[in-house]
């Protein structure tokens, strides 16, 4: 049984794999449907790909590549290395102990945090324990 729930990188694949496939379509001016058999795959399998419900194997993607003349990467962004859409979705962990210990300014949506705001983040830290007893 497949699974039905795409990962934050899977939807966002999915996404920008349909939107470079429609471009290159509508450059192409040829029908999604006669595209799809010069390629030998279903008229459905094509129409999830360029509608965003289906992510292509990277065997179809090398075959998409090659059809519209262009590299894999460019069609689909997980052929880059490294992915930049899992440090988009991933982005690095910091320690505000470690900010905090070595007096870097903390901000949150452009604006500095006060000592009194590290303060309540500290008490929600310990009440969820999620911070150890200092």
């Amino acid at each position: 049984m497949s699974r039905n729930i795409s990962s934050p990188i899977e939807k966002e694949s999915k996404r920008i794999i349909s939107e470079r496939l429609q471009k290159l379509i509508s450059r192409k001016k040829l029908p999604q449907a006669t595209i799809a058999k010069q390629l030998k795959f279903s008229a459905a399998t094509m129409s999830n790909y360029v509608s965003g419900k289906r992510l292509p194997s990277p065997e179809n993607i090398e075959k998409l590549a090659k059809y519209f003349g262009i590299k894999p990467e460019e069609l689909d962004p997980r052929f880059n290395t490294p992915s930049t859409l899992e440090e988009k979705h991933y982005p690095k962990k910091v320690d505000l102990k470690e900010l905090e210990d070595k007096h870097i300014a903390i901000s949150y949506g452009g604006k500095d945090l006060t000592d009194e705001d590290l303060k309540i983040i500290k008490a929600i830290l310990k009440r969820n324990d999620l911070l150890e007893n200092e």
